[in-house]
C-alpha cells in the first residue's frame, strides 16, 4: 500500500520531491490529465503504469519524463488484465481502499449507474453479495 497519502496538493509535492520522486505512478482511471500530472512526480529508474483504458489518445511530453523511466501499459482489454491485477492485489501493491470513492448495495446499482454517467464517480463498488455498511 501507499506510504502516506494527501489531500493538499503542495504538501504531496514537497513530500515526495524530499524523498526523490515516486517509485510509480498509476494512471487507472483513463484521465489523460492523471497520466499528465502524475510523470513529473517520477523518480530516476521510477514506473509509470497504465492501468486504463483511455476515451483518447495519450500524449507524452519527454520534457516533462525523468531521463531514465519505465512505462508499463497493462493491456486495457480488461480480461486480460485480470491475472495481473490479482497478483499485484494480493501482494498488498495496489491500496485499493483509496480508489473507491463510492460504495452501494446491489438494489442502489440504477443509481450507481447514473452517477457514474454524470461524472461523479472515480471508482465505485456495488456489494452483490453483502450490505456495504457491513
Amino acid at each position: 500500500g501507499a506510504d502516506k497519502t494527501f489531500v493538499d496538493k503542495e504538501e504531496g509535492t514537497e513530500y515526495i520531491n524530499a524523498l526523490g520522486g515516486a517509485d510509480i505512478v498509476f494512471e487507472c482511471c483513463g484521465n489523460w490529465r492523471v497520466f499528465e500530472d502524475g510523470i513529473p512526480y517520477l523518480r530516476q529508474g521510477g514506473m509509470l503504469a497504465c492501468f486504463a483504458v483511455p476515451k483518447q489518445p495519450y500524449s507524452l511530453d519527454l520534457l516533462k519524463c525523468p531521463t531514465d523511466f519505465v512505462y508499463k501499459r497493462i493491456d486495457p482489454i480488461v480480461r486480460n488484465t485480470i491475472g495481473e491485477m490479482c497478483e499485484l492485489l494480493k501482494a498488498g501493491k495496489v491500496p485499493v481502499d483509496i480508489f473507491i470513492s463510492h460504495k452501494w448495495n446491489f438494489d442502489e446499482a440504477p443509481e450507481a449507474f447514473k452517477e457514474v454517467d454524470n461524472g461523479a464517480v472515480i471508482k465505485g463498488l456495488v456489494y452483490i453479495c453483502k450490505n456495504k455498511d457491513e
